[in-house]
């Protein structure tokens, strides 16, 4: 049980002496797989959807499909190795790059299979 001693309360602050908080004995710790199974089930709560991806080629086919349902864009499939290998996974770009990429350049013009330059948002900054 906590205990506290009050030593002046008003409607804006509760000013207290001395605070003892509860003591918790912990038997042991938990693991990290229990730590990630309790974080994926808050995230879950919070209406995140979990998806079970084991490969790289999973996860890279999930983000296309995340980055045209943000763009309301399909990309063929040479315009997505293009985009995905210059823009996303550019083995040129160090961490800095990378940075400045979604904090400052979160919109990259792209030029389309026949020509057309537009302009792919790599997150949304207005939610």
């Amino acid at each position: 049980m906590q205990s506290y001693n009050v030593v002046l309360r008003t409607d804006e602050a509760t000013v207290v002496s001395e605070y003892n908080p509860e003591k918790q004995n912990r038997k042991q710790y938990q693991s990290e797989a229990e730590l990630e199974d309790a974080m994926i089930k808050q995230l879950q709560a919070q209406g995140y959807e979990y998806l079970e991806l084991h490969t790289s080629k999973e996860m890279v086919d999930n983000f296309r499909n995340c980055m045209q349902e943000l763009n309301s864009y399909t990309f063929t499939d040479s315009e997505w190795d293009r985009f995905f290998k210059s823009v996303i996974a550019n083995k040129g770009d160090g961490i800095k790059e990378k940075t400045e990429k979604i904090q400052k350049d979160y919109i990259q013009a792209f030029r389309t299979d026949d020509g057309t330059t537009i302009n792919i948002k790599l997150i949304e900054k207005n939610c």
